[in-house]
């Protein structure tokens, strides 16, 4: 479980930081640059990394683990599932994250960029946890477990 779940956060977090990443490369390198530049272009460079690392996260433990719990018992997970939630928290958390940050509800159309990378993090976010990890669980046990009166003892049907 823990090795699904961290290949999904890792997913997350390179499509997080896949375009930050490009135009800071571009910018630095674009420029000349002397070394005090380069020295700071490279700390920009790891917290664009770790911003999004510790969003994807958490995200993941408070929204992805519950969601989880609920598709499974509900019977109900799917890539299709794990994919619009992620992809639709992912669009929504930083929308609250700056909504409280800036004390204005009315913050939307200023986040939208964030939220749009934060909807396709999100959204291979889930995809990666479904692909990794719960495609087999679901498949081979589907949820709630139910079985026909007609199996006999060695999971066989009668012929």
């Amino acid at each position: 479980m823990l090795k699904g779940f961290l290949a999904a956060v890792a997913t997350g977090t390179i499509a997080g930081t896949a375009f930050p990443a490009i135009m800071l490369a571009l910018a630095i390198f674009g420029s000349s640059s002397s070394d005090g530049d380069v020295r700071t272009g490279l700390g920009i460079a790891a917290m664009i990394i770790m911003v999004p690392f510790a969003l994807v996260s958490v995200s993941a433990l408070l929204v992805g683990v519950p969601t989880t719990l609920l598709l499974r018992k509900m019977g109900r997970e799917s890539a299709t599932a794990y994919i619009f939630i992620g992809g639709l928290s992912g669009f929504l958390i930083p929308v609250m994250i700056l909504a409280v940050a800036e004390g204005n509800a009315s913050i939307f159309f200023s986040s939208l960029p964030v939220s749009i990378l934060g909807a396709i993090s999100g959204a291979l976010t889930g995809r990666a946890w479904w692909k990794n990890y719960r495609a087999g669980i679901a498949e081979s046990f589907p949820f709630p477990v139910q079985k026909p009166d007609n199996i006999k003892p060695d999971n066989t049907l009668p012929k």
